[in-house]
Formats: structure tokens, sequence, C-alpha cells
């Protein structure tokens, strides 16, 4: 079944290819004159990906409010550049973004890219980048083989990696002497990916995962997967799903008491901050991991401008991670003195900055940034609660052989 899976995945990925080599080709010459990579352009011109329906629409615009009061914080600080965010909205499919990126880039010069990238959509993104002349700074997709055998110099990773997670993971395990999973993950490349991390994970702290459950992303119906889980449970069991599919397995699993039959409950991007309150009591003690909370000290001047663009809602990890990235990119033009991503590239490569989220650097081998997680509870009506804080020193996996940049 992997194996056909990840045939799947290459012969997808391959059209999109295709895809963006047709585009490419017939953008080249507006491509190649761009403002944000002509000598002397004085903005970074920053596509953000607004996926428009799916089972993410509901939160996709939340990046775009993160990038967009980072950019009004960044450009009142002293910088040689200003960042100039341009809005793309696009169905969420690999396809569609690839034809609205070439589009920016043509009419709008965008230089630079981030957003709701799922998985699948930046792999296809990352890349078409070298062709397209633009840079991918990715705050979303966990995908680890972005950062293997399929990175490349235009891709950077700001969103937390599964490698990281699993290594955060395998410390908690440890910690709660969990030693058997069930799990459920999306039926596409980063649902497989998180199974992958959290089978490792588990053989290094001496568990084992004994059934697993791969439903269609955008499922409305989880039962036929509830009803598998339930018989003969394992200690813990571990959830991938992530967005509208999230809520509905929730909400679905809480009828069948399926959560009471284990002792822990541990998600992945499960408890997203935004959705945790639709969520509501079916999530009660379910643990997660994320980079970030809006209660760190060092992000209060973002926190404050977000919730009053966002009529009160607090940011999560996805838009601060906008935050961290725009940073790292502003002081990445300016060292290179200059927008081009040719340039910008190759300085944000290796950079540390002191961020919302700390003293974090960009990996120079591979491009994945390196920071911190937070074992997180859901207690009360949609709360987050720090349990434990794992170290960038704890959570850095060793760099890909695959990766050749």
């Amino acid at each position: 079944m992997k194996t056909i899976r990840s045939q799947q995945k290459v012969a997808g990925l391959a059209a999109c290819l295709a895809l963006a080599g047709s585009l490419a080709a017939c953008s080249s010459s507006s491509a190649g004159t761009s403002s944000s990579s002509t000598s002397g352009a004085s903005t970074l011109n920053v596509g953000v990906v607004v996926t428009t329906t799916g089972p993410f629409a509901a939160i996709a615009g939340n990046d775009l409010i993160g990038s967009q009061v980072s950019a009004a914080e960044f450009n009142a600080a002293k910088h040689d550049y200003k960042i100039k965010i341009i809005e793309i909205q696009t169905d969420g499919t690999p396809a569609d973004t690839l034809q609205a990126l070439t589009k920016a880039v043509n009419s709008q010069q965008v230089g630079y890219v981030t957003g709701f990238l799922t998985s699948d959509v930046a792999a296809a993104v990352s890349a078409a980048a070298p062709r397209l002349g633009v840079d991918v700074l990715d705050t979303l997709a966990q995908d680890s083989i972005l950062v293997g055998k399929e990175c490349n110099a235009n891709y950077f990773k700001f969103a937390a990696d599964e490698d990281q997670y699993a290594l955060a993971f395998g410390l908690f395990v440890k910690k709660q002497g969990l030693t058997t999973f069930d799990a459920i993950a999306p039926d596409y490349a980063r649902g497989h990916d998180a199974i992958s991390s959290l089978t490792a994970s588990l053989q290094q702290a001496g568990g084992s995962l004994k059934k697993t459950e791969y439903p269609a992303l955008g499922a409305t119906d989880f039962g036929q997967q509830i009803s598998a889980l339930s018989g003969a449970p394992a200690d813990a069991l571990y959830v991938a799903e992530a967005g509208a599919d999230a809520v509905t397995f929730a909400k679905q699993s809480a009828q069948f008491a399926l959560f009471k039959k284990y002792k822990a409950v541990v998600g992945q991007g499960f408890l997203i901050p935004p959705l945790v309150p639709v969520m509501g009591s079916a999530v009660q003690n379910v643990y997660d991991f994320v980079p970030w909370l809006p209660s760190n000290p060092a992000g209060q001047q973002f926190v404050t401008a977000y919730e009053a663009k966002s009529s009160g809602a607090a940011p999560w990890y996805a838009p601060a991670s906008e935050n961290v990235a725009l940073q790292f990119l502003e002081q990445a033009a300016d060292k290179a003195g200059s927008t081009a991503p040719s340039k910008v590239g190759p300085a944000m490569a290796g950079m540390s900055a002191d961020t919302i989220q700390g003293q974090v650097q960009m990996r120079a081998q591979d491009h994945l940034l390196l920071q911190p997680l937070i074992t997180v509870q859901a207690v009360g009506a949609g709360n987050l609660l720090a349990r434990d804080t794992w170290t960038t020193q704890q959570t850095t996996p060793p760099v890909i052989s695959a990766c050749h940049m």
C-alpha cells in the first residue's frame, strides 16, 4: 500500500510540475522583470495564499491577517525595504494555486509566497518556485519530505516539521508511560507522513502502533473509523485530523464516547486553536503540540494588533509563523541589500533572529526553522493550557540525507 500511495503522490506531483512548467514557460519574460527581483526595487512583494473552499476555508484567512499586521509592524521599523502583502485566493488544490501564483508573479510582481499551504500544495509550489523565481515561506505544511528529498534552495520551512513534532511526542510518551497507540490520520501526504513519524517515535520509546485508520480528506462521516477504533483499544489514541475534519471527528467520537476508551488522546494539528471552542467538551483533556501560544510575552505587540484586526480573536501558531517568516524576510533583505529572491534566500539560510518564539534559527542545510514546541491540553470551554515545553535542542532532528540543495 505504501508503494502504491508513493506512486500516486509522484504521479500527482508530476502533473503539477507539468502545469508549473507550462505556466512558467508562458510567463518567463514577465517573471524575469518582476519588481521583487529587479535591482533598486523598494518593496518585498509577498503573496499570501488564502484557501476559499474545503475543510480549511474557515481558518485560512487567519494567515492573511497575520501577514497584514506583521507587515505593518515591520514596515514601521527601520528597514531598507517595505513589505507589500498581496492576497492570492485559491480553491486549495495544487493546480489552482500554481495558476493563481503564476498570475500574481506576472501581474503583481510577487517574489515571495506564503499563507495557507497544505502539504500537497506546498510540495507543488516548492517544486515550481525556482522556475517562477519566487521563494516559498511555508508557515503551515508539516510534511518532512519538504525538507527531505523534495527540498530546494527556494523553499523555507517556518512551520514546525513532522520530525520535530515526533521528537516532542516521544518525550511526552515516555513521561506519560504510554506504550501502545491506535491512530487516525487523513489519507493524503501529510497524514501518512504523520503516521510514519509516529511509528518511528514509538519504536524509539519502546512502544508500538496497533491500529491505523485513514479516512478521506474532507470526510463528513467517521462512523466506520470510530467503530474500528472502538474494538480492543490501545493505551492511547493519536489523532492527526485537522480543520473541519477534526471538528466532525471530535463531535462524532463524543457521541460514541470513543475518547473515554483510552487512557489518553494525543493530537497533532488536531487542536487548532480557532476550532477548539467549536469542539467544546468533545476534546476535554485531549493533548496536542504547538510551536507558540499567544501568552508568550515576546509576542504581545503582535497579539494586540492581530486581535484589533480580527474582532478580538486571538492569533494561533500559523499566523504567528507568518510574523516570524516576515521578520526573517525583512532582515534577510536588509542583509542582502536587495529584494531579489536570488539574493534574499541565501541571506536567510543560516540566519538567527530574536522573534515572538524567542531565538530561532533557519538551518542552512535544509531550510528548516529550528524551534521549541509546547504540549498543550484542552481544558474547560476551549482553553489550551501549556503542560510541557520542549526546547529547541530537544526538538531538532538530524538533516535528512536525501536533501540536496
